[in-house]
């Protein structure tokens, strides 16, 4: 039920205020005795020494009392009445004007012929006509028949429900009516959790949540609807590729109801009646949500895989960075990982890549991935117009055609140079936020555009812990069960880009217990060719071949076998030339 504030007390709960004797001491301001086991022993003292002054009215005799409301009853709030929207009693869905005008239910979509019972008045359109009647639809599968048939098509009246036949069949019959309210007939349905939909399949269910995305397909609609518990696909057809239920948008709190299925494996509700919630309504869901949210995304408090001073002093900006990563996983926001095209660049932005994959798949289904997860490679060492445009230009069709979020940009492996301001310039101009995970030296010019800089420079290491470092372990904080599949990358990256020092021989010495140093080495050589001929493309599955993260060891030691190998012979011709 909808609530707003008492207009008549402001939401106080109370109309005024006045002074009356108070009871304590009878209006004198003094107390001649009392009992020892009634007052505090605070209280006792200050009567000792106050000289007997009244602790409950301080001498005066008088206490305040506050008029209650009479609108409200005192609680500073009343309901919203659902026929004209002004003030109702509290706990009652009309004002006393309207209830006392005959009522005129308007048939949810969800309701069907049990839902109505005979002597009902009900509004519905005049849908067709026949040589026997007009039929009447009371909503998109309720029907009736009514034998008047001076009507036209397309008119709404107000019918008496006259008799309904064992097969379902409505007899109706016109009503001339003037002076009535329309209430919504809703149908008593289970409110459930999304996560409990899946012990819910082939029934019907009601939730409540914000819609985090809103994508149409070829055929129906698809919300993505959160709630505390989690987030559900559901679908509404009107047509096959019209947008269904266009009032209702990104960061709508909804109440849908409809039947939960089972669509390629995953759970999906069909959408039957979705109505949107204002007020106290909303507000409850939404502070729900938040809270889980905040949980839910705060990343674990992990080990790192060595023992590092300057990765725990950076700790606190990868977290953020984790933690900005989950919220857009878990509210639909597409993330966009513009990396360095080399082995370092390459494998860090692989480590992000494979760390967020299989939520944004859980969260938002299967396809997902490939719009609200794009890894793309950029030639120079540095975010560069080229690809600041690139990325503008789909992010803003994207929100038109498809009514996607803005995304998150994180520059790994380059983003930290004054190389890179001139396209950051309108990455703030489109309200974008951006993040950057690098180990070049960094200008401090740079950190005015960005929502955070995690950079070794900053902490006084330098070069030799790799971006490769810094996004396994980043990786790692967002999704922990991927350690053993990618704990090799940062390995890679080290050779990749030549790195010395503490840190590096670590990371090198962790791999070498699954690899070979030739296998990572190859591996960072096959990875440095193969940038090369994908130019600005991914390559996603060739690249996880490469890295042996597709889970076929057979066909990862053919590809990176042969890559390596024609890596090393363009080498010796380039040489010899």
């Amino acid at each position: 039920m909808q609530k707003m504030m008492c207009r008549e007390c402001e939401g106080k709960g109370y109309v005024s205020v006045e002074k009356v004797a108070c009871k304590k001491c009878k209006g004198t301001g003094k107390i001649r005795s009392f009992t020892v086991g009634e007052v505090s022993e605070k209280s006792l003292m200050d009567m000792v020494e106050g000289g007997g002054v009244c602790p409950v009215c301080g001498g005066t005799g008088k206490v305040e009392r506050r008029i209650p409301c009479p609108v409200c009853g005192g609680k500073g709030e009343v309901g919203v009445c659902k026929v004209c929207g002004g003030e109702a009693p509290l706990g009652q869905d009309v004002c006393s004007e309207c209830s006392k005008k005959k009522v005129v239910y308007a048939l949810d979509p969800v309701c069907d012929v049990g839902d109505i019972r005979i002597g009902m008045l009900l509004s519905g359109i005049v849908s067709s006509k026949t040589d026997f009647g007009m039929f009447v639809m009371l909503n998109p599968s309720v029907r009736g028949l009514m034998r008047k048939t001076n009507y036209e098509i397309g008119d709404r009246v107000v019918v008496r429900v006259k008799n309904i036949h064992p097969n379902g069949n409505i007899d109706l019959e016109p009503v001339n009516i003037n002076d009535y309210r329309v209430v919504e007939l809703e149908k008593p349905v289970e409110k459930v959790s999304i996560d409990s939909l899946s012990s819910k399949v082939g029934t019907l269910v009601g939730i409540e949540g914000e819609v985090m995305g809103v994508r149409q397909t070829q055929g129906p609609t698809i919300f993505t609807v959160a709630d505390e518990t989690g987030s559900v696909q559901c679908a509404g057809f009107e047509g096959a590729g019209v947008r269904a239920y266009p009032h209702i948008d990104v960061g709508s709190v909804v109440r849908i109801v409809g039947d939960v299925l089972l669509r390629n494996g995953a759970l999906q509700l069909e959408i039957r009646s979705i109505k949107r919630l204002w007020g106290e309504e909303a507000l409850i869901v939404k502070e729900k949500l938040r809270e889980a949210l905040e949980k839910r995304c705060t990343p674990p408090k992990i080990e790192f895989l060595v023992k590092s001073e300057y990765l725990e002093k950076l700790r606190s900006r990868m977290e953020k960075v984790a933690k900005e990563l989950l919220v857009c996983a878990y509210t639909s926001r597409p993330v966009i990982i513009r990396h360095h095209a080399d082995a370092d660049g390459i494998t860090a932005a692989v480590c992000i890549e494979q760390a967020l994959l299989p939520i944004v798949r859980e969260i938002n289904g299967k396809e997902s991935s490939y719009y609200l997860l794009k890894r793309s490679p950029s030639r120079a060492p540095f975010y560069e117009m080229t690809d600041i445009v690139k990325d503008l230009s789909f992010a803003l069709e994207d929100q038109e055609r498809y009514e996607q979020k803005l995304p998150l940009i994180v520059l790994v492996d380059n983003g930290s140079t004054l190389e890179d301001v001139p396209a950051l310039r309108y990455t703030r101009m489109y309200g974008i936020d951006v993040m950057v995970v690098d180990h070049h030296h960094p200008d401090p010019e740079v950190d005015e555009y960005l929502l955070e800089h995690v950079n070794p420079a900053h902490v006084g290491a330098d070069y030799n812990i790799t971006t490769g470092i810094l996004c396994l372990e980043i990786a790692r904080m967002i999704n922990p069960s991927i350690t053993d599949t990618i704990m090799h990358l940062g390995a890679v990256s080290v050779l990749g880009d030549r790195a010395e020092g503490e840190e590096a021989k670590k990371y090198l010495e962790l791999a070498l217990e699954k690899y070979s140093e030739d296998e990572l080495k190859n591996m960072a050589l096959a990875v440095d060719y193969l940038s090369y001929w994908l130019r600005f493309s991914e390559g996603r599955h060739i690249v996880n071949d490469v890295l042996n993260l597709s889970g076929r060891p057979e066909r990862h030691r053919k590809v990176l076998e042969t890559l390596a190998n024609d890596a090393k012979v363009a080498i010796e011709k380039s040489v010899e030339a």
